[in-house]
Order: structure tokens, then C-alpha cells, then sequence
């Protein structure tokens, strides 16, 4: 044991009572210190984090109000393509409303992401269905919709990668962010091409082997999305209390609701009948899909922001909690140190003895 410290009692025997008190009250500094800016940069770390997912939140709402306009202007479209023109007046309206959400978008999002190639594609493909749009085909008309729709959803997941949403930790965050950016999307854009499908078909009341083929895989397609997204809104609801009941009513809405789309389109599309006034089939979709991205805008998002509001203020608290406590170790260190240095006499430390 002698060997171990000699180092130490061959230093303090060189220095004064003072001197070792100093030495020692500076090492003890320097712990502290460190300990103190580990502390305070995991945790800022944190809030960091918090808030960062808080702007991505931000940047993605309104990418979404976008999707949903667009999944209405395509599906208006179909139906005026198909040759009802009683739509065309709705139609011009939600035309002008989605050239407002893209002006929105210009100048909320980054100019990072402004000068993608990404976006520039996403650009150049609205400006398609702008200017040419009713002069395609009801086929292509589709096709282009569609197209710009997935790159927006590629432009909410690269924003979440970016803002660390896909990466939260906390489970309760996490089911909430997979919903919200992933399941209720992908669920609510199937049920869209079923809408403009099943409008266009209605209009046209006229339906190929092709279109049937579709209009099979999209309802194959839908109730996989719905039960997918009904398993995932449970686990949501699971984790986050406040909001159980709600997604709970929310997710037989929906499910309930989206059974109806499909049996009409069993029952009238699918079996050539074509009874249904387009009208009525784009309203009874709209319904289902503005009820889910209600739920988006007025649940999910709102809680998740309150999550992370949450998670930011208990890691400040944390922070001042843990910042605080060494701050007051110090202090009752440094008052004993002085006590000590200043009554050196009575307390000397004879560090020359053997061990």
C-alpha cells in the first residue's frame, strides 16, 4: 500500500499545510468543473434535440395540407376528365386553394431544401398539372397527381430523418411520429386514388378490365393500409393516455367509414351498375379522408408538440436541478476549505506518515 501512494506523500511533503489545501481544493474544482459541463451538455444536448424535432413538426404541416389539396384536386379532376363538368367550378376552386399551399410552402421551408433537385422536380411537376393537366388523359392526369403526391411524402420522411424525428427515443414520441408521418399518410393516399378512380369511373360510368384490376389491388391495398394503421393507433393510444379515448373513436371512425367506400365500390363499381352520383362517391371519400387528417392536424400533431414541449422543460428542469446541487457541493466545499486553510494549526496534515 506504501508503494501505491508514495507518489502522493512524496508531493504533499514538499508542500506546505496551505499549499496541500490548495492543491487539493483546485483538483476538486477541476472534478466538479468537468462533471458540471457533462451534465449540462447531455442535457442542452437534449433540448436540442427536443427542439429540433419541434421545427421539423413545423415544416411538415403544412407539406401535409399540401398532400391533402392535391389528393382533392386529383380526385376533382377525374371526375371532370370522365366527363362530369358540374365539377369543374370545385375543381377551380381547390385549384387556387392548392397554388396557395404551394406558395406557403416557398416561403416557409429552408432554403436548403428549396435548392434541391428534389424540390425543383417537385416544382417543375405541379407546374405540369397547371398548365396541362386537363388536357391529358384521365390515366396520365392520375399518374402525374400521383407522382408529385409520393414525392411530397418522400419530402415529410426526409424532413423527419433530417429534424431527428425518426430517431426519437421515447416511445410514446415515437408511435405518435410513425402515425402521423408514415401509417395515417399512407392509409388516407390509398383511400385518395380510390376516390379519384371511383369518381372518374362514375362520371364516365363506364369501367375497363384494367380500371377493375385497380380498382381491386386499391382496395386490397386500402384495407391492408387501414389495419396496418388501426394496429398502430392502438399502440399510439397505449403509450399516450390523454389522447386514448379519442384515437380510439377516431380509428372505428375511420376504419368504419373507409368499409363504406368499399363496399359501394363492390357493389356498384365493380359490378358495372354505376348508380352512384359522382358527387355523392367524391363526398362520401372526402368525408373519410378530411376526418383522418383531422385527426392529424387537431390530435396527433398537437400532442406530439405537447410531448416535446414536455420533454424540454423536464430536462431544464433536470439541468437546473443537477447544475444546481453541484453548485451548492461546491459552496459547502469551499466554506469548509477556507475553515480549514484558515485554522491550519489545529488541523495540519502530516502526509510524511507511514501507512
Amino acid at each position: 500500500m506504501k508503494k501505491i501512494f508514495y507518489p502522493a506523500i512524496l508531493l504533499m511533503n514538499k508542500l506546505g499545510f496551505s499549499k496541500k489545501l490548495i492543491l487539493l481544493g483546485f483538483i476538486n474544482i477541476i472534478a466538479l468543473s468537468v462533471v458540471i459541463y457533462n451534465v449540462y451538455i447531455q442535457q442542452t444536448q437534449d433540448i436540442h434535440v427536443a427542439e429540433k424535432e419541434l421545427s421539423g413538426i413545423t415544416l411538415i404541416h403544412p407539406i401535409l395540407k399540401t398532400v391533402q389539396s392535391l389528393q382533392r384536386h386529383r380526385g376533382l379532376s377525374s371526375g371532370v376528365l370522365g366527363g362530369d363538368q358540374e365539377l369543374l367550378d370545385e375543381l377551380n376552386e381547390e385549384a387556387s386553394f392548392l397554388a396557395g399551399r404551394f406558395l406557403i410552402l416557398e416561403k416557409n421551408l429552408p432554403i436548403t431544401i428549396l435548392s434541391k433537385q428534389s424540390w425543383l422536380e417537385i416544382e417543375s411537376d405541379y407546374k405540369l398539372i397547371q398548365s396541362s393537366g386537363l388536357s391529358r388523359d384521365r390515366a396520365d392526369n392520375f399518374s402525374i397527381h400521383t407522382h408529385l403526391i409520393l414525392q411530397l411524402q418522400q419530402l415529410i420522411s426526409n424532413i423527419a430523418d433530417e429534424y431527428s424525428l425518426t430517431l426519437d427515443a421515447d416511445i410514446a414520441s415515437y408511435y405518435l411520429i410513425v402515425t402521423t408521418i408514415n401509417e395515417m399518410p399512407i392509409a388516407l393516399e390509398q383511400l385518395g386514388q380510390m376516390r379519384a378512380y371511383g369518381t372518374g369511373i362514375l362520371a364516365k360510368k363506364t369501367i375497363s378490365e384494367t380500371q377493375k384490376i385497380k380498382m381491386y389491388s386499391l382496395i386490397a391495398t386500402l384495407i391492408n393500409a387501414f389495419d396496418s394503421l388501426s394496429v398502430n393507433l392502438e399502440k399510439t393510444s397505449r403509450y399516450n393516455d390523454e389522447i386514448q379515448a379519442k384515437l380510439s373513436l377516431a380509428t372505428s371512425n375511420i376504419k368504419n367509414s373507409s368499409q363504406k367506400v368499399t363496399r359501394l365500390v363492390e357493389s356498384d363499381i365493380l359490378s358495372n351498375k354505376f348508380v352512384t352520383d359522382p358527387h355523392v362517391f367524391f363526398d362520401l371519400s372526402t368525408e373519410v379522408i378530411n376526418t383522418g387528417y383531422s385527426q392529424i392536424y387537431e390530435t396527433l400533431l398537437p400532442t406530439l408538440e405537447i410531448l416535446l414541449y414536455n420533454r424540454i422543460n423536464q430536462v431544464e428542469q433536470q439541468l437546473l436541478i443537477s447544475i444546481g446541487s453541484a453548485l451548492v457541493l461546491t459552496l459547502v466545499f469551499q466554506y469548509l476549505f477556507w475553515y480549514l486553510l484558515r485554522n491550519g494549526g489545529e488541523y495540519s496534515l502530516n502526509c510524511s506518515l507511514s501507512l
